[in-house]
């Protein structure tokens, strides 16, 4: 996978700094003499003549940290300083890459000790720097890095670059999380780039920072909540729903998505008590009258059913989805009963069972027939009128009704 550091390329900054002891005034003297120079290598893309100040001021600073760590040497003061420079020498020297070849190689071939030469140092000089005397200049160029990631970061999604992006996105929200900044557009974009990338434990996550700053109101919880659910985490999706209806109480996004969910995990009673919320909301929406329709028919609640089909056929009489699954309910209230038959010891009872099933199947046969007539490919309308068609004793339907299925 790409590193954040790739996408820090195409990123210029710039600005000046000072420096004290022998490695780190030597890494700042070079640094200064460069900085002096990029902006016309920035603008030309021509950096030949300030690479040279870059690497020096480069290995300058490699060498100040390499005895640091060996001797301990530096005063208190001097160790934000070391963690300053070396922050933002290293972005310089990553914003060379987008035109310099041999500097893009090395980049792209020490991708983690880049990135932990940018990051890492801005933590340790936060870390290190009581009085802020560096950590508040570097906090400032660090939030012009983020600035340069996240408009990186848009214009390589609406490119449909979705890895690069999501790099870029997720180095913004690095750098908003160091300097203690709240961006919560970078997290709701990394959100939606992980999302692309079917990263959805990383979505969950910047949805999650949306969620906790109030971005976008309801919407981010359900964004959130669908990515819970894609993960099979539907408890936590329901905490989520159930948390953002107290803070929005009656959004209809917040309810449909719900709904989902109950359906998804089978949870027919409290689909049922949410679609009856979102069909108060929207009483001429044949699908939602359709859907509470299926609802209760799972349920078994087979009047309830037929009121929600009816009531969606009164907004579209060819709907053929709300006439298909009328049909089959008729259709299978009627199996129920010829099985039911089957139990029975008296005679009675059959012949009046029979005949309610018998009844079932012929409300079932014209709606289905209706169906067929607005979707006469759709197979399972067809199997069900040639059970029919059979159990009817309707012999030319039935044989015509299966010529029509083998062919």
């Amino acid at each position: 996978m790409k590193k954040i550091v790739i996408a820090l390329i195409a990123v210029c900054l710039s600005g000046a700094v000072i420096g004290q002891s022998k490695d780190l005034n030597s890494a700042a003297y070079a640094f200064n003499g460069a900085q002096q120079m990029l902006p016309a290598a920035q603008k030309s893309g021509d950096f030949s003549k300030v690479k040279g100040k870059i690497l020096s001021a480069k290995n300058y600073i490699d060498a100040a940290l390499k005895k640091q760590n060996e001797t301990k040497a530096l005063k208190a003061k001097d160790i934000p300083k070391l963690w300053r420079y070396r922050c933002e020498i290293y972005l310089t020297y990553i914003m060379m890459a987008a035109t310099d070849e041999e500097v893009k190689a090395e980049v792209e071939k020490n991708e983690d000790a880049m990135e932990e030469a940018i990051f890492g140092s801005a933590r340790k000089c936060k870390e290190t720097d009581a009085k802020k005397t560096h950590w508040t200049p570097l906090s400032q160029k660090m939030n012009l890095t983020r600035w340069g990631l996240a408009s990186t970061g848009v214009q390589l999604f609406n490119e449909k670059k979705y890895e690069e992006a999501y790099e870029a996105f997720v180095g913004a929200s690095e750098i908003a999380d160091i300097i203690e900044m709240a961006d919560s557009l970078s997290f709701y974009n990394a959100g939606l780039a992980s999302e692309k990338l079917d990263k959805m434990d990383e979505a969950e996550k910047y949805y999650k920072k949306c969620v906790d700053l109030g971005y976008q109101g309801a919407l981010t919880y359900v964004l959130l909540a669908q990515v819970q659910n894609r993960q099979g985490k539907s408890e936590e999706a329901n905490k989520t729903l159930d948390e953002a209806l107290q803070k929005y109480p009656g959004n209809m996004d917040l309810i449909k998505e719900q709904l989902n969910g109950y359906l998804l995990a089978e949870e027919y009673d409290k689909a049922e008590e949410s679609m009856a919320k979102v069909i108060a909301k929207e009483p001429n929406n044949k699908v939602l009258h359709f859907s509470i329709g299926t609802i209760y028919d799972n349920l078994k609640k087979y009047a309830e059913a037929e009121k929600a089909y009816n009531a969606a056929l009164e907004i579209d009489p060819d709907y053929f989805d709300a006439l298909y699954s009328k049909g089959v309910s008729y259709f299978n209230q009627a199996v129920e009963l010829y099985d039911k038959v089957q139990t029975l010891t008296d005679v009675v009872e059959q012949d009046s069972e029979l005949k309610k099933a018998e009844d079932l199947m012929n409300k079932a046969m014209p709606v289905l027939e209706k169906a067929h007539g607005i979707n006469a490919e759709d197979r399972n309308t067809m199997t069900a009128l040639k059970q029919i068609y059979g159990r009817l004793g309707m012999d030319e339907k039935w044989l015509e009704m299966k010529k029509k299925l083998q062919g």
